[in-house]
């Protein structure tokens, strides 16, 4: 899969990072499928047109003043192959528009769109973890907390 993303800023990032580090001290790397870096994902699929994409999507970056996220604690998507615990991110207004701005050039250069991620559905979130083994204590206590390690409410700049 590959994704239409924004990265988090050097602080924040290093913040999820302290947090996806203490996931994995705590459930075991075992089964753990971590993200190769923080970030908030507007679109997926299966393979994208790169060379078409890649110059109205810099434009398009280059012409879009960062964006405040704020994170507000911790969920579980269930409905795919593998459970995915994530750092979820408060959906308003101007992170909606941005993403529904992209969405119709991301859907004619790409194909086998994952829907999740289409407007009408999208959940911004961080991923933090994938898999079955290492997400079974959580979903036994519903990702309650990290013991304080969360970001949540924290301001992002992606």
């Amino acid at each position: 899969m590959h994704g239409i993303v924004s990265l988090l800023d050097q602080r924040h990032a290093t913040q999820v990072a302290t947090v996806w580090t203490s996931l994995q001290d705590r459930l075991g790397r075992q089964g753990m499928d971590v993200p190769p870096f923080p970030h908030v994902s507007y679109h997926v699929a299966e393979q994208y047109e790169v060379a078409l994409l890649e110059p109205i999507v810099r434009a398009f970056a280059a012409h879009t003043a960062p964006v405040e996220v704020v994170t507000t604690g911790l969920g579980i998507f269930t409905t795919g192959l593998q459970p995915v615990l994530y750092i979820t991110v408060a959906r308003h207004p101007g992170l909606s528009a941005l993403q529904a701005a992209l969405w119709p050039t991301l859907a004619a250069l790409s194909a086998g769109i994952i829907e999740y991620y289409h407007p009408d559905q999208w959940v911004p979130h961080i991923r933090c973890i994938t898999g079955t083994s290492a997400l079974t204590p959580w979903r036994r206590r519903c990702a309650s907390s990290v013991n304080g390690t969360s970001p949540g409410g924290s301001a992002l700049t992606t």
